[in-house]
């Protein structure tokens, strides 16, 4: 149930892009411009996994571990060490600013690919992967 922020890469790579022109464009920037990507904040996991289950039509059943299970798990299924990382991700809130008036929303306003579509097209990469 904790609130965390989640990255669709491409965006954060369009943003990315953005960022470095602007400072090409604007050197005076460089000594002390401090860049947030503005990340999709979720009130929780369950959020996310709601939808991502209805995009690939499977029923949502949420299954959490502890940071020993996982452990454990990882020594025999690879793919279990990746889940470490993401538990790590759930302890605590991961939140940035969301100040319309911000320097940095002046200087390069950026607009997010919504969730569902962001979700759509990162199901649609696994399932052709």
């Amino acid at each position: 149930k904790v609130p965390s922020q989640f990255t669709f890469l491409p965006d954060l790579a369009d943003f990315t892009m953005l960022v470095v022109a602007l400072v090409e464009k604007d050197q005076s920037l460089l000594p002390c411009f401090k860049i947030q990507f503005p990340g999709l904040t979720l009130s929780s996991i369950d959020e996310l996994g709601t939808i991502f289950c209805e995009i690939a039509q499977v029923p949502y059943e949420p299954s959490f571990y502890s940071k020993m299970g996982l452990t454990f798990a990882a020594a025999v299924r690879p793919d279990a060490a990746r889940a470490i990382d993401a538990f790590y991700s759930f302890e605590q809130p991961i939140l940035l600013g969301d100040d319309d008036n911000s320097k940095q929303k002046q200087l390069c306003p950026f607009t997010l690919t919504p969730l569902q579509q962001a979700l759509q097209l990162t199901y649609d990469a696994y399932v052709a992967a």
